[in-house]
């Protein structure tokens, strides 16, 4: 998982790497902590969404609820936004105005091809067996 996120989705200028401060909804995946350690917090728990705070980026042992998987593989409309479905949005959620997660709904990647469908897979694969951080094992 960690060489798919880092291959996809930390090269430079992409979307979550690149020069500092110059990372899409405050997600820096090629930082110190690598791209596993930035959507776990140090206790293997996942971190909220910036762009929608009631869902963590990663929901160990919870693919359905994670938002990186909404963002991989969410039904979009024609202009490439993700559509409502059972993964929410809250009734009555607003996204808010901050200027840090301006991309709310959009899919991942946002230029580029999608991932292949057998990494989707690989990451959802992880998250569900617990997404555990075992790269010091």
């Amino acid at each position: 998982v960690e060489a798919v996120l880092s291959r996809s989705c930390t090269f430079e200028n992409s979307c979550h790497g690149g020069p500092p401060g110059d990372v899409a909804a405050n997600l820096r995946l090629d930082g110190p902590e690598g791209p596993i350690g930035a959507l776990l917090s140090a206790g293997g728990e996942g971190v909220p969404s910036c762009e929608y705070p009631p869902m963590a980026l990663v929901n160990p042992g919870d693919p359905d609820t994670s938002w990186l998987l909404v963002k991989l593989r969410g039904p979009i409309d024609n202009d490439g936004a993700i559509v409502a479905g059972d993964w929410g949005p809250e009734p009555g959620f607003e996204p808010g105005d901050d200027p840090d997660c301006p991309a709310f709904g959009d899919r991942m990647p946002m230029t580029g091809q999608e991932l292949p469908a057998r990494e989707i897979t690989l990451i959802e694969e992880w998250i569900a067996q617990g997404a555990q951080d075992d790269r010091d094992q």
